[in-house]
């Protein structure tokens, strides 16, 4: 099994890899300041590449994965309001 999710994960850290370099992209241009800004879009697009990546691996190795919670979501939604962008 851990060959196959060798496998798995290899074929999905382009996209991720690619989110990584971005974020990291732009903290470089936001050097010396304290504030990161992204626009709405490309930042709601590398929240949507790190879901795609969890639930594609939840969906195929793990059991028994229970759906996020109301507080959990409310938690999300209450971190994105307090991020500049």
């Amino acid at each position: 099994m851990d060959q196959e999710i060798g496998k798995f994960v290899e074929r999905r850290l382009h996209p991720v890899r690619v989110s990584v370099s971005l974020m990291n992209q732009q903290l470089e241009l936001a050097k010396g300041s304290k504030d990161v800004v992204v626009d709405a879009d490309l930042f709601e697009s590398l929240i949507t590449t790190f879901e795609i990546f969890l639930e594609d691996y939840d969906g195929r190795y793990r059991e028994n994965v229970r759906p996020q919670t109301m507080s959990e979501r409310k938690f999300v939604e209450a971190a994105k309001a307090t991020i500049k962008i």
